[in-house]
């Protein structure tokens, strides 16, 4: 005998031979259970960052660091060592300011790293400062609107 039912997450029919069917998934089922308990699992997760500090911390700068990679691969096609790797042969500085900088958020007192890209070619040129990145952004990556940027500054040096 095959009953349709509803599902208690998400509303779908579900049809199974199981009269006592409740949820169409195993996913379902654990959304549910989630919204049920959201406060048990506030309170354990409290309790284990309490526990374990280091090993909480070490999760998540690991976390935040595949997530990291898994962008870079999928915008620019290089995963985070490689883009490390660049920085290290730049000795950890942007290649237009001299900034120290580095990927990730980790340190508060550096500049963070991003990629810097061409947009024509679709390559990866350097890592550079934010600052940096965002004002050949705005210049297009075109080389004649630099050279009449310093143009003008030239010329308005002395007012």
């Amino acid at each position: 005998m095959i009953l349709n039912l509803i599902c208690k997450n998400c509303g779908k029919t579900i049809t199974k031979s199981r009269p006592n069917a409740k949820f169409c998934n195993k996913n379902c089922q654990y959304k549910n259970w989630k919204k049920d308990n959201l406060q048990k699992i506030r309170d354990y997760a409290t309790v284990a960052r309490a526990k374990h500090p280091d090993r909480i911390k070490e999760y998540t700068k690991k976390g935040r660091q595949k997530q990291l990679s898994t962008r870079m691969k999928r915008v620019y096609g290089i995963d985070f060592l490689t883009a490390q790797k660049m920085l290290e042969i730049q000795d950890g500085k942007c290649l237009i300011c001299g900034r120290n900088i580095q990927l990730g958020n980790g340190n508060r007192s550096m500049e963070r790293g991003v990629i810097d890209h061409s947009h024509q070619r679709n390559v990866v040129r350097a890592i550079l400062c934010g600052k940096c990145n965002i004002g050949i952004g705005f210049f297009n990556d075109d080389i004649n609107l630099f050279e009449r940027a310093i143009s003008y500054l030239k010329q308005k040096e002395n007012i």
